[in-house]
């Protein structure tokens, strides 16, 4: 019996594994320059306050081919809040609202994340907010991926939710003459994240 014929075999079983093997996943690392973390919320009913923060990171890992996604903490330095009024960000600093001498962040935490359509994930997790922590879920879209010639490739992804800011203990309002309150209870956020892939995964 020739050689060649088992040979040919094996040339032809490592060929196929090596087309049907996945592409890996990678790391990827949240570019903050290019990143944005905001807020929205209704003042006195009738007008939208937003801000954002400066301070913030995230890590998570991304197979671009397959889709797969999951995430890593991501966390916010909550003194680092703009909303382009100093006096009123030094109010939100302080212990009428996050606190910030002594919950210095917010972060999301035990992350799970569950693909729900062709380019829409749904990210659990728990938010430590106000030295409290609560589940959340985002609503998660992949925007798309490039490649800069610098820094390599990139991802980006925007993520939305709303929440309750009294279930995390930030109860501070006013109560108008006319009716309703100063500041609504309800919290838009909204996390637009650019990443650089940082190293294959093993």
């Amino acid at each position: 019996m020739s050689l060649l014929n088992p040979l040919k075999s094996v040339f032809i079983w490592v060929s196929t594994l090596l087309v049907a093997a996945p592409a890996f996943a990678a790391h990827y690392k949240v570019d903050t320059v290019h990143s944005n973390v905001g807020f929205s919320i209704r003042h006195l009913m009738i007008s939208t306050i937003k801000g954002k923060f400066s301070d913030f990171g995230g890590e998570f890992i991304f197979d671009p081919k397959t889709g797969e996604l999951s995430a890593k903490d991501f966390y916010v330095k909550t003194a680092s809040i703009d909303t382009d009024n100093a006096k009123r960000d030094g109010h939100l600093r302080d212990a009428d609202f996050f606190d910030s001498a002594k919950c210095s962040e917010f972060k999301v935490s035990n992350s799970k994340v569950k693909k729900t359509g062709d380019r829409a994930y749904e990210w659990a997790g728990d938010l430590t907010m106000h030295c409290v922590t609560k589940p959340v879920k985002f609503s998660v879209e992949y925007i798309g991926e490039t490649r800069d010639k610098d820094s390599g490739n990139r991802v980006g992804f925007d993520a939305k939710a709303k929440i309750n800011r009294s279930d995390w203990g930030l109860k501070y309002n006013k109560v108008l003459e006319a009716g309703g309150v100063a500041i609504s209870d309800e919290v838009a956020i909204e996390i637009n994240v650019e990443a650089i892939e940082q190293t294959a995964k093993k």
